[in-house]
Formats: C-alpha cells, sequence, structure tokens
C-alpha cells in the first residue's frame, strides 16, 4: 500500500513527525460524575440566594455518587438491581396502601348514604305523624 504523498509546500504547516494522541484513561462516567459534582456545587451556592436550589445541589451530589465518579465508588450492578427490587417493593407497598384506602371510602360512602336514607325515612315518618 503506497502512503498518500503531500505537496512537499505542506511541510512546514504539517511539521516532520506527528504525534500520537493521548487517549484520556477516564470513562465517560467519571467525566459525567465530575460535571455532576461542578453542577452540585454550583447549586449549593446558589442555595444561599436561590429557594430550592439546596434540594438540587442533594439531588445531583447523589446521582454523581450513583453513577460512581472518582472518589465516589459507585454503585455496582447488584446494588443497582438491589435499588430497582427496593423501588418495586415499595410501589407494591403503595399499591396495596391506595387499594386499601379505596376499599375504606366505598365502606364509608356506603354507609354514609344508609345513615342517610334511615334518617330520611325517620323524618318522614315524624313529619306525617304532625
Amino acid at each position: 500500500m503506497n502512503p498518500i504523498s503531500l505537496d512537499p509546500r505542506l511541510s512546514p504547516l504539517l511539521g516532520s513527525h506527528t504525534a500520537a494522541r493521548a487517549r484520556p484513561s477516564s470513562s465517560f462516567a467519571d467525566h459525567l460524575a465530575t460535571g455532576l459534582d461542578a453542577a452540585s456545587a454550583v447549586a449549593r451556592v446558589a442555595g444561599t440566594v436561590i429557594p430550592g436550589a439546596g434540594l438540587v445541589s442533594v439531588a445531583l451530589s447523589g446521582l454523581s455518587r450513583l453513577i460512581g465518579g472518582p472518589g465516589h465508588g459507585g454503585t455496582s450492578l447488584g446494588d443497582a438491581a438491589s435499588l430497582v427490587s427496593q423501588d418495586h417493593s415499595f410501589n407494591l407497598q403503595f399499591l396495596r396502601l391506595q387499594e386499601q384506602m379505596q376499599r375504606e371510602s366505598r365502606v364509608y360512602t356506603a354507609l354514609s348514604n344508609i345513615m342517610r336514607v334511615r334518617h330520611e325515612a325517620a323524618k318522614n315518618a315524624i313529619d306525617n305523624i304532625r
């Protein structure tokens, strides 16, 4: 295979040799966590001026730890799976609680209707006696 030949007039511009590009040793998760840490620091400073920014700061730092940036250790796949499992468990508990509240609401409505009908019947009976 023939190397590509360049115009000799361009050689002073290009230099005599090309250096290999050094690849960073960090991963995307490291860069993302670093960015989240910076955003968290900004939100922490803004928290003194803007209401609610402190909550954003806490959320960003938690997300940074979840992703696993430098110095955070991150979470393993097993930890992530246990978080998903725990979230699923909480969702089921809330669903059961919601169903129980709906059932109690239906019972309360039924009893309320029965008591209202009994009250109206008694009131009508008293009115008819007069």
